[in-house]
Protein backbone atom coordinates (compact mmCIF):
# COMPACT_ATOMS: atom_id res chain seq x y z
CA UNK A 1 0.00 0.00 0.00
CA UNK A 2 2.80 2.53 0.60
CA UNK A 3 4.93 1.36 -2.47
CA UNK A 4 3.94 4.18 -4.29
CA UNK A 5 4.01 7.13 -1.55
CA UNK A 6 7.86 6.34 -1.56
CA UNK A 7 7.62 8.07 -5.03
CA UNK A 8 5.89 10.81 -4.02
CA UNK A 9 6.60 14.41 -4.48
CA UNK A 10 6.43 15.66 -0.60
CA UNK A 11 10.01 14.84 0.84
CA UNK A 12 8.12 14.38 3.94
CA UNK A 13 5.67 11.97 2.59
CA UNK A 14 8.72 9.80 1.50
CA UNK A 15 10.35 10.20 4.64
CA UNK A 16 7.29 8.59 6.49
CA UNK A 17 7.52 5.57 3.95
CA UNK A 18 10.93 5.30 4.18
CA UNK A 19 11.26 4.98 8.16
CA UNK A 20 8.45 2.27 8.03
CA UNK A 21 10.77 0.18 5.90
CA UNK A 22 7.54 -0.72 3.94
CA UNK A 23 9.35 -0.45 0.53
CA UNK A 24 12.33 -3.45 1.70
CA UNK A 25 15.26 -3.38 -0.46
CA UNK A 26 13.68 -0.16 -1.94
CA UNK A 27 14.40 1.99 0.69
CA UNK A 28 17.97 1.80 0.05
CA UNK A 29 17.59 3.72 -3.27
CA UNK A 30 15.48 6.58 -0.70
CA UNK A 31 19.30 6.83 0.89
CA UNK A 32 20.04 8.68 -2.30
CA UNK A 33 17.04 11.22 -1.96
CA UNK A 34 18.41 14.48 -2.45
CA UNK A 35 16.70 15.86 0.73
CA UNK A 36 18.50 14.62 4.17
CA UNK A 37 15.23 14.11 5.76
CA UNK A 38 14.29 11.33 3.52
CA UNK A 39 18.32 9.51 3.65
CA UNK A 40 18.58 9.24 7.48
CA UNK A 41 14.67 8.17 7.48
CA UNK A 42 15.60 5.77 5.26
CA UNK A 43 18.56 4.62 7.40
CA UNK A 44 16.43 4.11 10.31
CA UNK A 45 13.72 2.12 8.43
CA UNK A 46 16.39 -0.17 6.37
CA UNK A 47 15.54 -3.79 6.89
CA UNK A 48 18.14 -6.06 9.21
CA UNK A 49 19.43 -7.54 5.91
CA UNK A 50 19.77 -4.78 3.61
CA UNK A 51 22.64 -4.58 1.54
CA UNK A 52 23.22 -0.84 1.43
CA UNK A 53 23.32 -0.63 5.22
CA UNK A 54 26.98 -0.88 5.39
CA UNK A 55 27.31 2.07 3.18
CA UNK A 56 25.06 3.97 5.17
CA UNK A 57 27.38 3.19 8.29
CA UNK A 58 30.06 5.01 6.97
CA UNK A 59 28.02 7.60 5.31
CA UNK A 60 29.91 10.98 4.99
CA UNK A 61 26.42 12.82 6.20
CA UNK A 62 26.68 12.53 10.14
CA UNK A 63 23.30 12.16 10.94
CA UNK A 64 22.51 9.63 8.28
CA UNK A 65 25.64 7.76 9.77
CA UNK A 66 23.90 8.19 13.25
CA UNK A 67 21.03 6.84 12.09
CA UNK A 68 22.75 4.36 10.13
CA UNK A 69 24.44 2.86 13.06
CA UNK A 70 22.03 2.50 15.04
CA UNK A 71 19.76 0.24 12.95
CA UNK A 72 22.75 -1.82 12.58
CA UNK A 73 23.28 -2.05 16.59
CA UNK A 74 19.57 -2.96 16.18
CA UNK A 75 20.55 -5.83 13.45
CA UNK A 76 23.03 -7.46 15.07
CA UNK A 77 24.78 -8.54 11.95
CA UNK A 78 28.35 -9.22 12.41
CA UNK A 79 29.15 -8.51 9.00
CA UNK A 80 28.75 -4.80 9.89
CA UNK A 81 31.31 -5.08 12.66
CA UNK A 82 34.37 -4.15 10.30
CA UNK A 83 32.45 -0.33 9.11
CA UNK A 84 31.46 -0.10 12.47
CA UNK A 85 34.78 -0.49 13.80
CA UNK A 86 36.21 2.17 11.13
CA UNK A 87 33.83 4.46 12.78
CA UNK A 88 35.00 4.07 15.97
CA UNK A 89 38.54 4.22 15.68
CA UNK A 90 38.31 7.11 13.47
CA UNK A 91 40.15 9.90 15.78
CA UNK A 92 38.93 12.60 13.89
CA UNK A 93 35.24 11.31 13.47
CA UNK A 94 32.21 12.83 14.79
CA UNK A 95 32.28 12.49 18.47
CA UNK A 96 27.96 10.73 18.78
CA UNK A 97 28.93 8.64 15.49
CA UNK A 98 32.06 6.85 17.52
CA UNK A 99 29.94 6.90 20.24
CA UNK A 100 27.38 5.06 19.26
CA UNK A 101 29.32 2.50 17.44
CA UNK A 102 31.22 1.64 20.10
CA UNK A 103 27.93 0.77 22.08
CA UNK A 104 26.68 -1.09 18.78
CA UNK A 105 30.17 -3.07 18.81
CA UNK A 106 29.44 -4.20 22.62
CA UNK A 107 26.23 -5.28 21.56
CA UNK A 108 27.79 -7.60 19.33
CA UNK A 109 30.17 -8.93 22.13
CA UNK A 110 32.82 -7.21 20.16
CA UNK A 111 34.50 -4.82 23.51
CA UNK A 112 38.51 -4.55 22.11
CA UNK A 113 37.55 -1.39 21.18
CA UNK A 114 35.77 -0.42 24.44
CA UNK A 115 39.16 -1.91 26.09
CA UNK A 116 41.68 0.40 24.21
CA UNK A 117 39.59 3.28 25.09
CA UNK A 118 39.44 2.44 29.09
CA UNK A 119 42.75 1.96 29.11
CA UNK A 120 43.55 5.22 27.30
CA UNK A 121 41.03 7.00 29.47
CA UNK A 122 42.85 5.31 32.67
CA UNK A 123 46.28 6.02 31.43
CA UNK A 124 45.88 9.66 30.46
CA UNK A 125 42.12 10.93 31.75
CA UNK A 126 40.28 12.85 28.89
CA UNK A 127 38.09 11.32 26.28
CA UNK A 128 35.30 11.03 29.07
CA UNK A 129 32.58 10.76 26.41
CA UNK A 130 34.12 7.32 24.49
CA UNK A 131 35.10 6.28 28.27
CA UNK A 132 31.32 6.86 29.00
CA UNK A 133 30.46 4.57 25.55
CA UNK A 134 32.81 2.24 26.46
CA UNK A 135 31.67 1.47 29.77
CA UNK A 136 27.49 1.14 28.34
CA UNK A 137 29.15 -1.07 25.42
CA UNK A 138 30.41 -3.38 28.05
CA UNK A 139 27.10 -3.28 29.86
CA UNK A 140 25.25 -3.84 26.66
CA UNK A 141 27.06 -7.06 25.71
CA UNK A 142 26.61 -8.78 29.44
CA UNK A 143 28.64 -11.53 28.91
CA UNK A 144 31.04 -12.29 31.95
CA UNK A 145 34.11 -11.39 29.78
CA UNK A 146 33.08 -7.41 30.45
CA UNK A 147 32.87 -7.69 34.04
CA UNK A 148 36.80 -7.00 35.06
CA UNK A 149 36.67 -3.82 33.24
CA UNK A 150 33.74 -2.94 34.18
CA UNK A 151 35.30 -3.62 37.69
CA UNK A 152 38.32 -1.39 36.69
CA UNK A 153 35.83 1.67 35.58
CA UNK A 154 35.28 1.68 38.92
CA UNK A 155 38.22 3.86 39.68
CA UNK A 156 38.24 5.61 36.33
CA UNK A 157 39.59 9.10 36.10
CA UNK A 158 36.70 10.72 35.49
CA UNK A 159 33.45 10.42 38.18
CA UNK A 160 31.38 10.18 35.54
CA UNK A 161 32.45 6.83 34.00
CA UNK A 162 32.45 5.36 37.53
CA UNK A 163 28.93 6.38 38.25
CA UNK A 164 27.89 4.49 34.81
CA UNK A 165 30.32 1.48 35.98
CA UNK A 166 28.39 1.51 39.37
CA UNK A 167 25.33 1.39 37.78
CA UNK A 168 26.00 -1.24 35.26
CA UNK A 169 27.27 -3.58 38.12
CA UNK A 170 24.45 -2.73 40.37
CA UNK A 171 27.29 -1.06 42.80
CA UNK A 172 25.18 1.19 45.05
CA UNK A 173 26.27 4.39 45.38
CA UNK A 174 27.45 6.14 48.39
CA UNK A 175 24.82 8.96 49.55
CA UNK A 176 25.94 12.47 48.58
Amino acid sequence: VLRPAGQHADPEVRATVARTGALADGTCALLEDPWPLVRRAAARGLPGGAPCLAAAVTAKDTKLALAAIARAGRSGRADLRRPRRTVAGDARGAMPLRIEAVIALGRLGDLEPAERILKTHHAKGGIVPLADAAVRALAADGSPKGLPLLRQALSAPAAKVQVIAAEALGVPLPPT
